[in-house]
């Protein structure tokens, strides 16, 4: 079984404090790399479909459909 990020931060600091910080420190990485061209290009482009009437769909199998239909709320 492989062993995520976030489970090896919980091994490696079982104190909350320790879990909250590394956490914090993991996600802020992962938020660094993120190109944020593409995520503007991405919500003008839902800004248009929305100005045209169009229609958006995201889709998900299991955890991932929730978060589809969530993200679809939000909108």
């Amino acid at each position: 079984m492989t062993t995520t990020n976030v489970q090896r931060l919980y091994r490696d600091r079982p104190d909350a404090a320790g879990f909250v910080d590394g956490y914090f420190a993991y996600v802020t990485q992962i938020l660094a790399g993120i190109d944020r061209g593409s995520v503007a290009a991405f919500i003008q482009e839902l800004e248009r479909a929305r100005n045209n009437g169009a229609t958006v769909f995201f889709c998900g199998n299991g955890g991932s459909a929730a978060t589809s239909s969530h993200f679809q709320n939000d909108l």
